[in-house]
């Protein structure tokens, strides 16, 4: 067996032990297959196709970007989180070497969501784009952990929260916190540890509408949405969806949610 292939079923394989709630997949052409794949192989800049991915992929048309700021960040604090979450760079097929010409010509120095995709092209359980095995993750232990800092600051009790966080890092080979955490440092572990899970917007929706509204309104300058895109500004109308409008009917005195 392949080093590739027994790190992929490794993977699959030890899943659930950090999971305690999760959407279920399975590969094989059963219909319960992940299409996540599609979403993080696909950028602003084309179609992103490594050499170990599923040979049979096709442009899905989807996009799941990776935030580079956060990247650097990590890369610069040596977050051992970010390699399994995030590769830098792929080489686009396997007819090539590994020269300095074939670098130029097929690595590609881009930022890649890995965290749910099987690095084995040999794979034959695999059968399409939308039938990897991986499961995502909708409350795991570090979660929890993480929620209970933040509930323990919120209350007062911030020298408790310390051990919390701590055991997330030493999970992760971190070294300990190292001070009395704060919410911006409970914040920082979950934008780390829960990358590409989808928390990260609710997570500010929780903090509040300014730091909701700053923080968006930082990121979004940094890649110029406004100016370059055509975007809007982040405002309060982003911190919630309207109220449907079969609701509004029911409820004739109620005012919708600030935008709509």
């Amino acid at each position: 067996m392949k080093l590739n292939q027994s790190v992929a079923e490794l993977r699959v394989n030890k899943e659930n032990q950090y999971d305690l709630f999760s959407v279920q997949f399975a590969s094989g052409n059963q219909g319960l297959g992940s299409s996540l794949a599609g979403y993080t192989t696909e950028g602003s800049g084309g179609v992103m196709i490594p050499e170990w991915f599923y040979s049979g992929y096709h442009l899905q048309g989807q996009d799941f970007r990776v935030d580079t700021l956060l990247v650097k960040d990590m890369k610069t604090k040596n977050d051992k989180r970010l390699e399994t979450s995030v590769a830098e760079g792929y080489w686009d097929t396997t007819e090539h070497g590994f020269t300095p010409e074939d670098y130029a010509a097929h690595y590609k120095e881009r930022c890649m969501m890995i965290k749910f995709l099987v690095k084995d092209n040999t794979n034959k359980t695999i059968k399409a784009w939308n039938d990897y095995p991986l499961n995502f993750p909708i409350l795991r232990p570090a979660d929890a952990y993480l929620l209970y800092a933040e509930a323990l600051i919120n209350n007062g009790k911030t020298e408790l929260a310390t051990e919390w966080i701590d055991a997330i890092r030493a999970r992760a080979g971190l070294a300990s916190l190292g001070h009395t955490p704060t919410m911006d440092d409970v914040m920082y572990e979950r934008r780390c540890e829960f990358i590409g899970e989808g928390k990260r917007y609710f997570d500010l929706v929780r903090m509040g509408k300014g730091t909701f509204i700053s923080t968006m309104k930082k990121f979004s300058d940094h890649y110029e949405h406004v100016s370059k895109m055509g975007a809007n500004n982040p405002s309060e109308k982003d911190l919630l969806l309207p109220i449907p409008l079969t609701v509004m009917n029911i409820h004739a005195s109620w005012t919708n949610n600030p935008g709509y």
